[in-house]
């Protein structure tokens, strides 16, 4: 029957499949995942930091050629205005000078806080910088150990696994093309068994309930695809 041949076919794929699933599922292999994934999310957290430094350093300066600026108005103005020169001023001018005296120093004590906040600031990101890099080194250092566990896995399991794949080779030789075209079609978009067989009138893979004409049309090809999941369903002998 041209069946038995796609069905020892699929058998032998199922074999592959879980020798897979074995090494996707282990221990070794979550853990390899888990440390990557650490170092990714440090690596980007270290890129963002590195952003925040830049923008920290930035306002910085500028705060800092701000205040160096009010400084020296500062300066110039009081030096300006010695006691007689102040006294000697009419009452409007000598209001005007004090008040603008007033605004320098009040936007200098503004730009002393802002830049105490830039140089705490900076501490956080250096600190958290450290703390990401000690994450990063601690997540390789695991990671060696993990990766070694997964590598003995793989090297365990592939020459089980080239062993299937040349019986696979082998079978695909007096498989049906017909019936190949269809399993490997299905193959593409990820649907494993292909083939189910007929179970109590429900499809073999999704179990829905398959109508009877569907089942005739079973009957007078062999195998029909299953509106459902689409997969190609038998009737088993």
């Amino acid at each position: 029957m041209k069946l038995d041949d796609i069905l020892k076919y699929q058998e032998c794929e199922q074999k592959i499949v879980e020798l897979d699933g074995k090494i996707n599922a282990s221990a070794a292999k979550k853990r390899v995942g888990e440390i990557s994934g650490t170092i990714k999310a440090e690596q980007e957290n270290l890129r963002s930091l590195n952003s925040r430094a830049d923008a920290v350093s930035k306002d910085f300066e500028s705060n800092k050629k701000k205040f160096e600026s009010i400084e020296k108005e500062i300066g110039i103005t009081t030096n300006n205005f010695d006691e007689a020169a102040f006294n000697a001023l009419g009452e409007a001018d000598a209001k005007k000078a004090l008040e603008r005296i007033n605004e320098l120093v009040s936007a200098a004590d503004n730009l002393q806080r802002m830049i105490s906040v830039n140089g705490k600031e900076a501490d956080r990101v250096a600190h958290d910088f450290n703390v990401s890099k000690s994450k990063i080194a601690e997540a390789r250092n695991a990671g060696g150990a993990a990766k070694e566990a997964l590598s003995k896995l793989v090297a365990e399991v592939e020459p089980q696994k080239a062993e299937f794949e040349k019986q696979l080779a082998e079978l695909e030789k007096s498989v049906d093309k017909a019936l190949l075209n269809k399993y490997k079609h299905a193959r593409a978009d990820n649907i494993f068994p292909v083939f189910v067989p007929l179970l109590n009138n429900t499809c073999g893979g999704c179990r829905m309930e398959l109508s009877a004409a569907f089942i005739n049309k079973l009957k007078e090809s062999g195998c029909h695809e299953c509106e459902s999941c689409r997969r190609w369903v038998y009737i088993k002998r």
